[in-house]
């Protein structure tokens, strides 16, 4: 019985630490951000609409964090190992097919970075991280009429003054 209360508490508490840091990830939070590689803590995808077991959404958080600081030191290799391990217990998660787009961008891999932002976009369709990182892609493409595309759609998703949309603009402007 004790045990049973103990498992209870736990889970209460990470729960509630959770949702009151604003850690659980959710389809309606903000995205990833910059092509730096930088990104906000708030994850943008993936997760369905009901309460998430505490722990995992804990378990996810921390692993996408760990993504963020290798991709911050880019160690592209490292974070595509996390994020594969992550892909296979979260597989409907944009926030790791975005961030598996990324790391596979940046490491010349372009033909998996384009299955993967399409997969992540497939997910949530205003992943701005993904808007923005395709948008980088096709300018590697040379395809400046689908990146102009990708920058539409963030203007009509979070304006002109987000993030992901000033970082594609100047992306665009530093192609032509």
């Amino acid at each position: 019985m004790i045990i049973r209360f103990l498992t209870f508490a736990v889970y209460a508490f990470s729960f509630f630490t959770l949702v009151g840091a604003g850690g659980l990830p959710t389809s309606n939070s903000g995205g990833t951000s910059s092509s730096s590689g930088s990104s906000s803590n708030s994850y943008s995808g993936g997760t369905s609409n009901s309460l998430p077991n505490p722990l995992t959404a804990l378990e996810l958080k921390n692993g996408l964090n760990m993504v963020q600081s290798l991709v911050y030191g880019k160690k592209y290799k490292k974070a595509e190992i996390k994020l594969i391990s992550l892909e296979v217990k979260f597989p409907q998660n944009a926030d790791i097919q975005n961030y598996l787009g990324f790391v596979s961008r940046k490491m010349n891999k372009l033909g998996k970075s384009d299955a993967y932002y399409k997969k992540a976009l497939q997910l949530n369709p205003m992943h701005k991280g993904a808007l923005e990182y395709q948008g980088e892609l096709f300018l590697q493409y040379k395809n400046l009429e689908k990146a102009n595309a990708n920058l539409k759609l963030l203007e009509r998703i979070c304006g002109v003054n987000c993030d992901e949309y000033k970082d594609l603009k100047k992306a665009i402007e530093d192609f032509k």
